[in-house]
């Protein structure tokens, strides 16, 4: 049909309301009659092409028209921070947007601020947000029920409501919007959302809560410490004993002396003691580390401070919740972090002063750059080589320091790096890269012998013994591994191919034999009792 044009068409009950696809409810005098041949009197009053709109929601019965177009690719979704004004119109006879009788507006000037996810909104308004960009400007169709409130409000009250909100007002518990006319089918919004903040669940269940304060500069993902790397950074931490009040803030990084390096243990018992030390907040009168608010924490010129915060990411130097967020951030980005004590400094020995590791905590923290470890297929081998040696070489150190689940990540970060290359030019560079695959194998056997996960340990020995299968101390990982998981005969038999391959093991593989018959003898006499009790019973 063309604009403006007008048919006459005759529809089978399966073609009209009782199509499968038809979300429309037929007219209260046709309800009796959608079972027979309905007259349809259709007129196109008007249309918009199709590369200018685009359909929104679950149920697709929202469409979207784009105002002021972006070119950013994040959309506001809950639990973000969104400031945004709007105006709802129900739609104008002609057809045409935004000509149509207004029954609703906020003043642009003055926008609503709130946080998504809170049922603050109607249904419609907070899918129209989730559809939107910072700075983005956008006409939306909507059903007029999704922009109805769960009950409807006296006229008085309704009045009120729409004074408030015109004024650019905010209600306790959420923005009022007055209902839609009452025969209103469908509603038009027309919304412009001014500023997003971002705020990311990183646990999925509120333990640890990121919001960014400040954007920085790069782009998310592509400019952020994903993998395992050392990063610059400054942060500060507060106590939360109450959301609404939280205690002073009592370690400063920006505001301590010649720093080196904050080392944080992990949690493997490591004793590692700080280089940083926290400040006492009976040293201010006031109990704080700077006066500063949230919005001018740091500093300016904080990037040309000495003691600056050099750490590496994957190795337990800072609290987990902070640097999970860290490993988010882009350069120059601030942000707050909320952690609950399991993500913050809850079994740590080097708990700052004045705070409680039994409750949460709030960092404040700004990522000032990280050594980028390159896209490893673009890199020459020379370069592959020496980023490899320097990645072993941090996960040996780690397992000296018996971290062993970061060394584990370390080597296991590593593999994949060496089993995606398909580049290969010379044999040599073959040989080179199975020689780190099988050394990474061994390893990672080890360290999950270490974390007493034995049989992903024997997992990790049969892979590595395809790659090198004449290896007496990978063989003799296996059998003691077999043996801690209770599989004694495998383990003889892999202990005994282990003195095989290598006589100077002899001595060992003989004290590991007569441990595993120990533990098979105390296994069957075990055994024994559990039948002879169980069998005393009945």
């Amino acid at each position: 049909m063309t604009r403006c044009q007008r048919k006459r068409l005759k529809v089978q009950p399966s073609y009209g309301y009782q199509h499968p696809d038809c979300k429309m409810s037929p007219p209260a005098a046709v309800t009796a009659h959608v079972k027979t041949v309905l007259q349809f009197d259709l007129q196109l009053t008007n249309w918009y092409p199709k590369d200018q709109v685009r359909v929104c929601g679950e149920s697709g019965d929202m469409f979207k028209r784009v105002l002021v177009e972006i070119e950013k690719w994040e959309m506001a979704r809950a639990p973000n921070e969104v400031s945004f004004s709007f105006e709802t119109r129900t739609p104008a006879y002609d057809g045409t947007q935004l000509t149509g009788f207004k029954y609703h507006s906020t003043n642009p000037d003055k926008p609503l601020r709130l946080q998504l996810g809170q049922s603050q909104l109607p249904p419609a308004l907070e899918t129209a947000l989730c559809h939107m960009c910072k700075g983005e400007k956008a006409v939306f169709v909507v059903p007029a029920q999704q922009m109805r409130s769960s009950s409807s409000s006296s006229a008085d009250s309704t009045a009120g409501q729409q004074q408030s909100c015109s004024n650019g007002q905010q209600q306790e518990g959420g923005v009022s919007v007055p209902d839609p006319p009452g025969k209103a089918v469908q509603v038009e919004l027309c919304v412009q959302l001014h500023d997003l903040v971002q705020v990311r669940d990183m646990t999925g269940d509120g333990q640890v809560l990121k919001k960014r304060i400040r954007e920085g500069t790069g782009e998310f993902p592509v400019d952020c410490p994903l993998h395992d790397t050392r990063i610059r950074c400054h942060y500060r931490v507060r106590q939360l004993t109450h959301p609404t009040k939280p205690g002073p803030w009592v370690l400063d990084t920006t505001q301590q002396g010649d720093l080196g390096v904050c080392s944080l243990p992990d949690r493997d018992n490591s004793h590692t003691e700080p280089s940083v030390n926290s400040v006492d907040p009976s040293t201010s009168s006031s109990g704080n580390v700077t006066s500063s608010d949230d919005a001018s924490w740091p500093n300016p010129g904080v990037e040309g401070i000495e003691g600056i915060i050099e750490v590496d990411t994957g190795c337990g130097e800072l609290p987990e919740g902070l640097e999970m967020c860290l490993k988010l951030m882009v350069p120059n980005e601030v942000a707050s972090v909320v952690c609950q004590p399991k993500y913050a400094y809850q079994d740590l020995s080097n708990t700052p002063s004045g705070i409680n590791p039994a409750q949460p905590v709030e960092f404040q923290c700004i990522l000032l750059g990280f050594e980028r470890e390159g896209y490893w297929q673009h890199m020459s081998w020379e370069e592959r080589w020496s980023l490899a040696e320097n990645i072993k070489e941090k996960g040996k150190q780690l397992y000296q320091q018996k971290k062993y689940g970061y060394a584990s990540n370390r080597y296991t970060h590593l593999l994949r790096l060496i089993e995606s290359t398909r580049d290969f030019e010379e044999q040599e560079q073959i040989d080179k890269a199975d020689a780190y695959k099988a050394t990474l194998l061994s390893n990672l056997a080890l360290v999950t012998y270490h974390q007493e996960e034995f049989a992903r340990c024997v997992g990790w020995c049969d892979k590595a013994l395809q790659e090198d299968p004449g290896n007496a101390k990978v063989m003799f990982r296996k059998g003691k591994a077999l043996s801690m998981k209770g599989d004694y005969d495998e383990a003889e038999e892999a202990l005994t191919a282990a003195a095989d391959m290598d006589s100077s093991i002899a001595a060992d593989v003989k004290a590991a034999l007569a441990a595993n018959k120990l533990l098979a003898k105390a296994a069957t006499s075990k055994q024994k009792q559990q039948f002879s009790n169980f069998f005393g019973k009945s």
